[in-house]
């Protein structure tokens, strides 16, 4: 049983990091003799994984976009205290 688990666990993995490359991952649930329990579970794990990395890249290009315009703010001040 540990290794249909496993095999189960492996496979909603799979279709966690297919969805966060865009694709429309889904797992072949036939092959699988794990019980649909399990299945669930494991699927509600990697979908909570999901939801926290998608939301970690979205906090991270937040702040690029912050410091981009800090910078940019920056740069375009510069000019002003050489003149100045």
């Amino acid at each position: 049983m540990s290794v249909m688990a496993e095999y189960a666990t492996e496979q909603a993995r799979i279709w966690r990091l297919r969805t966060e490359l865009g694709e429309q991952g889904s797992i072949c649930r036939k092959q699988s003799a794990d019980p649909a329990e399990l299945g669930e579970r494991l699927m509600q794990v990697e979908t909570e994984h999901l939801k926290a990395r998608l939301a970690d890249r979205e906090r991270d290009k937040a702040l690029l976009r912050d410091a981009i315009t800090k910078a940019s703010l920056q740069l375009n001040t510069l000019p002003i205290r050489r003149k100045g």
